[in-house]
C-alpha cells in the first residue's frame, strides 16, 4: 500500500522588509499561475496564442480570451512542450522582476506535469489538463539552513522558522537537509578560498555571500543525521499560505508536504469516544470510558515572551530557539497522547476559542502560554493524522464544558484556583477532567439542563 501525502505548516517570522518581498512573490507567482492555465485552456479551445505574448497581456493588466473552466478541453502537445522550453526570458520585465529563475521554472514544470499526468485517451497530438494547483508552489525555491532558517529565492536574508511547531520526525528530516546544505556551503568555501588564495581576488564577492549563508558552529552536530523513512518526514513540494496568529494579526506560513508511511500508525481499532480537555496547568486531559492521561505543564511562561523585533534577525531567531526550547520540554508527553488518541474510532476536541480566553476574566496571557508550551499542537496534529489511522474528529464547543457537570448536567462554579470544578448535586471533582469528560459527550448545550 502507498505512503499517505499530507500537508503540514509552520509559522514564519519574517522581517518588515520579507514581508514585502513575500507578499510580491505570492502575488506574482499566482498571477503567472492563472494566466498559464488560462493560456492552456485558451489554446485547447482551438486559439492561436504564444505563451510569451498571453504572459506579456497578463502583466500589463489585460485579459486572455475568456474559456469556460468547466468545460473538458484537449490541449495541444505542442502546448506542453512550448511550456517545457520556457525560462525566465519568456517574462515580462513586472514578472521577471519578481520571480526569481528557479521558481519561475519549476512553476512551469508542475504545470507541464499536470499534463503528463492525465491518461484519458486524447485526439492524436493532443493532451488533457487537471485542474489547478490551489497555491504557489515554491518546490526548489525553499530549503532548510539550519535548525531555525529558512532560505528563500528571492528574498536576500534567512526567515526565522519555528521547527520547534513540527512534529520531531519532520524537524529531523529538516535538520539531516539543513546539514546538508552546510557541508555543501563549506565546500564551496573552501574552493573560493583556494581560488583567492591562488590570485583570483574576484571570488571575494562570492565568499562574503557564503558567509551570510554559513551555519551557526553548534549546527556541526547535524551532518550525521539522516531522516528515518519509516517515519513521517518531508518531501519535496512546499507553498506559502497567509494565516493569522492568535493575537489576530497576519502571519506568512509555508506548508510542507509530509510522508507518512503505511503502517506508521495503526487503524483506529478502539471503539469508544476520547475527550481532550485543553489548558494550561495541565496541557491536556484526555478521558475515555476506561481510562484517564494527562500531559502534565512542565514550566510556567504566563509572562510570555517579548515581541521580537521584527528587523533584527538576531531577536527572531532568539525566539525561534526559546519556543523550540519550551515545546521540547513537553514533546515527549505530547506525541504519547497523539499517538493513543489516534487509537480511538472517535475524538472529541475542544475546539479552542482565543478571543474567548483573552476576554476571560485574568487570564488574557493563557492563550500564547498554551501556544507557547505545546497545547494547540495536539488539537493540529490530531486533526493532520487521523485520515490516517481512520479516526473521527469533531470540534467541541468549549462553551460551559468547564462549568457544567459531565454526570447529572447541571451547572456547577469553577472557583479558584480553578482545580476543582463543584456541582451542586454530584460535589466536587477535578475540574480539568470534568471538562474532558464533558467535551467526550459533545455539544454541552444539547444535553445539559
Amino acid at each position: 500500500m502507498s505512503n499517505t501525502l499530507l500537508s503540514a505548516v509552520t509559522p514564519l517570522r519574517p522581517t518588515v522588509a520579507q514581508t514585502v518581498r513575500l507578499r510580491s512573490l505570492m502575488s506574482a507567482g499566482e498571477g503567472l499561475h492563472s494566466a498559464v492555465r488560462l493560456w492552456l485552456r485558451a489554446v485547447g479551445d482551438g486559439q492561436c496564442l504564444p505563451l510569451r505574448q498571453a504572459l506579456s497581456a497578463v502583466a500589463e493588466g489585460g485579459s486572455l480570451p475568456s474559456v469556460r473552466d468547466e468545460t473538458f478541453v484537449h490541449v495541444p502537445r505542442s502546448a506542453h512542450a512550448e511550456l517545457g522550453e520556457s525560462t525566465s526570458a519568456s517574462l515580462p520585465r513586472p514578472w521577471r522582476d519578481l520571480l526569481p529563475d528557479e521558481t519561475f521554472t519549476t512553476m512551469l514544470s508542475i504545470e507541464a506535469r499536470r499534463l503528463q499526468r492525465f491518461d484519458s485517451p486524447a485526439p492524436a497530438g493532443r493532451v488533457s489538463p487537471l485542474w489547478p494547483l490551489p497555491r504557489l508552489p515554491l518546490d526548489l525555491a525553499v530549503r532548510p539552513l539550519d535548525a531555525y532558517h529558512i532560505v528563500m529565492d528571492g528574498s536576500a536574508d534567512p526567515i526565522v522558522a519555528d521547527l520547534w511547531a513540527l512534529p520531531d520526525d519532520l524537524s529531523v528530516a529538516l535538520l539531516a537537509q539543513a546539514g546538508t546544505h552546510a557541508r555543501e556551503v563549506e565546500s564551496r568555501r573552501a574552493d573560493l578560498m583556494a581560488c583567492i588564495q591562488g590570485g583570483d581576488l574576484g571570488m571575494a564577492t562570492e565568499l562574503y555571500r557564503l558567509a551570510h549563508l554559513r551555519p551557526s558552529a553548534h549546527e556541526d552536530r547535524l551532518a550525521g543525521h539522516r531522516p528515518d523513512r519509516s517515519r513521517p518526514h518531508r518531501v519535496d513540494h512546499a507553498s506559502l499560505v497567509r494565516t493569522t496568529d492568535i493575537a489576530g494579526r497576519e502571519r506568512f506560513q509555508i506548508e510542507w508536504t509530509l510522508r507518512i508511511p503505511h503502517g506508521y500508525l495503526p487503524k483506529a481499532d478502539i471503539d469508544d469516544t476520547l475527550g481532550i480537555d485543553l489548558g494550561y496547568r495541565r496541557l491536556a486531559t484526555a478521558a475515555s470510558a476506561e481510562g484517564r492521561w494527562t500531559v502534565e505543564r512542565r514550566v510556567d511562561v504566563r509572562e510570555g515572551l517579548p515581541e521580537p523585533a521584527a528587523h533584527l534577525l538576531a531577536e527572531l531567531l532568539a525566539h525561534a530557539q526559546v519556543r523550540r526550547m519550551l515545546l521540547d520540554l513537553h514533546r515527549t508527553d505530547i506525541e504519547a497522547l497523539v499517538r493513543r488518541a489516534l487509537r480511538f474510532r472517535q475524538v472529541n476536541l475542544e475546539r479552542l476559542d482565543w478571543p474567548g480566553l483573552i476576554a476571560h476574566g485574568d487570564v488574557p496571557w493563557c492563550p500564547e502560554a498554551m501556544a507557547l508550551l505545546g497545547a494547540p499542537s495536539i488539537t493540529d496534529w490530531i486533526s493532520l493524522l487521523a485520515p490516517v489511522s481512520g479516526t473521527r474528529v469533531e470540534l467541541v464547543d468549549p462553551s460551559n464544558t468547564s462549568t457544567t457537570c459531565h454526570r447529572c448536567g447541571g451547572r456547577g462554579l469553577r472557583p479558584r484556583p480553578y482545580t476543582e470544578f463543584v456541582c451542586p448535586s454530584c460535589g466536587p471533582m477535578d475540574a480539568d477532567l470534568s471538562g474532558a469528560l464533558a467535551i467526550r459527550r459533545g455539544d454541552v448545550a444539547s444535553w445539559a439542563n
